[in-house]
C-alpha cells in the first residue's frame, strides 16, 4: 500500500531524526564472503517489482545455491507467483513495523538488500532486521543512508531499473537482465483485442490521465477495424471504467476492471497491443513481451518509462513536463502535462502494430 501523507510527513520527521540517532550505534560490518539467504526489501509498488524481476534473474545466474527470501506487500505481491527465483515469499505492512521485523528477523539474512529510495522505515526495519549485511540508497535529501552497512548512490539520471542494478554491483554482480514476467497462455493465436488502461494509482493520480476526449479520439482509429476494447484497471477503477465507457459509445468494449490478477495477466498476453498511462500495468505488458505504449506526462520516462523489446514511451512536447523523480514532486510543478500528448504521435504508432 502506497505512502499517505500522514505517514510520509512521520517517516520523514520522525523517519529521520531515528536514522540519525541510531546511526551513532551502527558499527562497522566486514562483508560476508558468501550468501546462503539474501533478502530483497519491497513492501510496494506493482510497477516497481515488475523492474525487480530482471534483478532476480540475475541474482540467481550469479548465486544459483543461494535462496532468495522476497519481503512484499500485499498489493504488489500477487505478481509474485509469476517471476522466477523466488524462494520464500512474506508480506509485510510497514505500516505495521514491529509486526514486519518479526517477520524479516525470522530469517537469518545474509544479505539485505532495500530496494526502496526514499522511505526511511525501510532503512530502520533494515537495521533491526538482524541480518549480516545490508545495502541501501543515498538518495539525495532524504537522509536514511546512515543504517546500511553499505550504500549506493541514488541517481536521478538514470533509469530505476539501473539504479537496482548499481546495488548489485557491491556484491560485484553486473545485472543487465530485461523484466520477465512468466506467465504462459492457450490462446495466442488470434490477437484481435486491444487494452486501454485509463487510470494510475497513487497519489495525485489524476495528474498521470488522459481526458476522455483524447481517448475517445484514439478508439476512433479501431472503429472499422473489429477490435475488442478492453479497459483494465482496480476495483476503485470500476465505475470511472463505465463512465468513459457511456461517453465513448463505442460497441466493442469491455469494463475489465477488479478482475482476478491471473484473468488480467491473460487479457494482457493474449492482446495485440497495450495502450496505458505510466502505471504498474503498464510495467507488467512490457515485462510480458506485449507491444506497450506508455503515456507519461509528468512521470519522467528517462527514470520510469517502460522498458522491453516492444515498448514506445510517449511524452508531451512542452517545457516543464516529465519532473518526476521520486514520484512525488508535484508541487510548484505543472499540472496539465497529459493534455499535451499528441494522438497522432499514438496513431501513428498504432499503425506499426495494427494493420
Amino acid at each position: 500500500m502506497r505512502a499517505s501523507l500522514l505517514h510520509r510527513f512521520f517517516d520523514y520527521y520522525l523517519g529521520i531524526f531515528l536514522v540519525y540517532f541510531l546511526s551513532f550505534f551502527k558499527k562497522k560490518i566486514k562483508k560476508p564472503d558468501k550468501y546462503e539467504y539474501i533478502g530483497l526489501l519491497k513492501p510496494v509498488a506493482l510497477g516497481d517489482l515488475t523492474l525487480i524481476s530482471g534483478i532476480l534473474i540475475d541474482l540467481k545466474k550469479n548465486f544459483p545455491k543461494t535462496k532468495v527470501i522476497l519481503f512484499a506487500g500485499k498489493d504488489n505481491s500477487i505478481l509474485v507467483p509469476f517471476l522466477e527465483n523466488i524462494n520464500q515469499l512474506e508480506i509485510i505492512d510497514v505500516k505495521r513495523p514491529f509486526l514486519a521485523l518479526q517477520k524479516i528477523r525470522k530469517y537469518k539474512i545474509d544479505l539485505l538488500i532495500d530496494f526502496c529510495s526514499w522511505p526511511r522505515i525501510n532503512a530502520l526495519l533494515t537495521f533491526f532486521s538482524n541480518c549480516k549485511y545490508s545495502i541501501g540508497f543515498k538518495t539525495k535529501g532524504q537522509n536514511r543512508h546512515y543504517l546500511y552497512d553499505e550504500y549506493v548512490i541514488h541517481s536521478s539520471e538514470v533509469h530505476e531499473i539501473q539504479n537496482y542494478r548499481n546495488l548489485l554491483k557491491v556484491i560485484n554482480l553486473e545485472s543487465n537482465s530485461d523484466p520477465k514476467i512468466i506467465f504462459n497462455s492457450n490462446n495466442l493465436g488470434h490477437k484481435n483485442h486491444v487494452i486501454f488502461h485509463l487510470f494510475a494509482g497513487g497519489s495525485n493520480s489524476e495528474k498521470k490521465e488522459w481526458s476522455f476526449e483524447s481517448w475517445k479520439n484514439i478508439l476512433k482509429f479501431f472503429e472499422d477495424k473489429n477490435i475488442q476494447i478492453y479497459l483494465t484497471g482496480s476495483k476503485s477503477d470500476f465505475d470511472k471504467n463505465q463512465n468513459f465507457i457511456n461517453y465513448c459509445s463505442y460497441k466493442n468494449i469491455i469494463n475489465f476492471s477488479n478482475q482476478h490478477f491471473e484473468n488480467v495477466l491473460e487479457i494482457i498476453k493474449t492482446s495485440a497491443l497495450v495502450i496505458s498511462v505510466n502505471t504498474g500495468i503498464m510495467h507488467i505488458a512490457a515485462a510480458l513481451e506485449v507491444p506497450t505504449i506508455g503515456l507519461s506526462g509528468p512521470t519522467n520516462i528517462n527514470r520510469w518509462g517502460a522498458i522491453g523489446k516492444h515498448t514506445v514511451n510517449i511524452e508531451p512536447k512542452v517545457m516543464g513536463c516529465g519532473y518526476l523523480n521520486l514520484g512525488f514532486e508535484y508541487k510548484n510543478n505543472r499540472n496539465d502535462c497529459m493534455q499535451f500528448i499528441d494522438k497522432e504521435d499514438i496513431i501513428m504508432e498504432i499503425k506499426k502494430i495494427i494493420k
